[in-house]
């Protein structure tokens, strides 16, 4: 019942987003399109730090704004060893609002599930955008991440493929 509802859930979410076409859709982020290999940009990489099935990367020389935004961190997510992911964090309340403000310039309006939580979503053919002020933590900052859809998808099919070998364990 639990899975149901969720699955109602995420339906809503999804159907709502793709009911808003994304302007100006990205394939990638600043000149480097979803799914280069590493190997093409190493030079100015910075490896930082990994997850599960990424590793990321700050990028040499980035500029940290964008439109009157100052940006804390971006951070290059790789899946084996191509551009999967891009994370983006601000610091204060003003490059939150700027921020958000440049990324409906550029992608037009978001999808808000829920008017009083700061959570937006740009669903695209390509890229998937989530912007999410909203835990508690987040009072003056935001956490941005664009995903690439068709590595996303990837990803998942992995992990459901991971989890029905993990079965084999019981």
């Amino acid at each position: 019942m639990i899975k149901l509802v969720f699955a109602i859930f995420l339906a809503c979410i999804f159907g709502q987003a793709s009911a808003e076409k994304v302007e100006n859709e990205l394939d990638g982020f600043r000149s480097i399109k979803w799914g280069d290999n590493i190997k093409s940009n190493i030079k100015e990489m910075k490896f930082v730090g990994k997850s599960k099935d990424k590793k990321y990367y700050t990028r040499k020389g980035d500029k940290m704004s964008i439109g009157g935004a100052d940006l804390a961190l971006i951070m290059y997510g790789y899946y084996q060893e191509r551009l999967a992911t891009v994370k983006i964090v601000t610091d204060t309340e003003s490059n939150k609002y700027a921020l958000l403000k440049a990324f409906e310039s550029q992608f037009g309006n978001p999808y808000r599930p829920n008017e009083f939580i700061e959570y937006f979503l740009w669903r695209g053919e390509i890229t998937t955008i989530f912007f999410d002020c909203s835990e508690p933590s987040a009072i003056s900052s935001c956490r941005v991440t664009l995903d690439s859809r068709v590595l996303e998808d990837e990803i998942e099919k992995a992990g459901k493929k991971a989890a029905e070998e993990a079965k084999k364990d019981f």
